[in-house]
């Protein structure tokens, strides 16, 4: 019998090691598409409305960062269900959910604004859905979300 090749994770399973992955990834997706609300906005007159208003712009765009971390928190919790669904053995101590939850709140907040950035330089919803895959989709292929460091 030849030797089988498998993808190495150590000692624990590949659903077990893609869970982490798949929490990244998905934030990340969600997070740099969360621009293209604004484009919306600007295209419907919503935008112009919201710029007029008393309150300052850096709020307005807080206001996007915390919604888009609350986004990320919920689909974090799916995920969460999802692993305990499949018995994914998963660590239940307040210290590393409330890092979880801060990482993902973060990370959502970090790549939403980023988003928001390149909506105000990018006009049209097909140039800003160009630029969001020229810059996830390399993120994730070369990110070790989906297969381990190989470590000759």
């Amino acid at each position: 019998m030849g030797r089988t090749k498998a993808i190495p994770t150590g000692n624990q399973t590949y659903l077990t090691f893609m869970v982490p992955g798949i929490l990244a990834q998905s934030v990340l997706f969600i997070a740099i598409f969360y621009g293209i609300s604004v484009i919306w906005e600007r295209d419907m007159g919503i935008l112009q409305k919201l710029l007029v208003t008393p309150a300052p712009r850096s709020a307005l765009v807080l206001g996007k960062a915390l919604s888009a971390g609350v986004r990320g928190l919920s689909q974090g919790f799916i995920i969460y269900l999802l692993a305990i669904a499949l018995r994914i053995p998963l660590r239940f101590k307040v210290g590393p959910i409330l890092g979880v939850g801060g990482f993902i709140i973060l990370g959502s907040a970090l790549f939403s604004t980023f988003s928001l950035a390149v909506a105000c330089i990018v006009r049209t919803r097909e140039r800003f859905m160009g630029v969001g895959q020229v810059l996830t989709i390399p993120l994730f292929f070369t990110s070790n979300a989906i297969y381990p460091e190989f470590v000759s």
